[in-house]
């Protein structure tokens, strides 16, 4: 948190998709970063241990559960939310498992994903 606002970074190979979450989370009130790999994105998180990670399952360096479990592992108390075009139940599990707090179906309207970011940041505070 900076300045009393949560820091979340957005991890998509997809520029499109990099920007749009960019966009929709900044519009709401969050500090943004983005990531285009999961490399460059355990950096970050290394450096500055975000208050939430929104990262893509399927990308190009790296599955996103693997991403999980590294962020978990460099940042304990960092949130993670992944978003999947291909979720699946075992996939949720999986991900519950390693220590994620959600995974939203792409696409996904916007006040789905301000949802379960705002009761995830919730949570974390409680």
């Amino acid at each position: 948190m900076i300045n009393g606002k949560p820091l979340i970074l957005v991890v998509d190979d997809e520029l499109d998709a990099r920007l749009f979450l960019f966009s929709l989370l900044e519009s709401d009130g969050f500090l943004v970063a983005t990531s285009s790999s999961a490399d460059e994105a355990l950096k970050y998180v290394a450096r500055n241990h975000p208050d939430l990670v929104l990262s893509d399952v399927r990308m190009p360096d790296v599955e996103g559960l693997e991403l999980l479990s590294e962020i978990k592992r460099l940042s304990p108390r960092t949130r993670v939310v992944l978003l999947s075009a291909y979720a699946d139940w075992p996939m949720y599990s999986e991900a519950v498992e390693k220590g994620g707090d959600d995974l939203l179906l792409k696409p996904s309207k916007n006040e789905e994903i301000l949802r379960t970011v705002h009761r995830v940041l919730e949570e974390a505070r409680v």
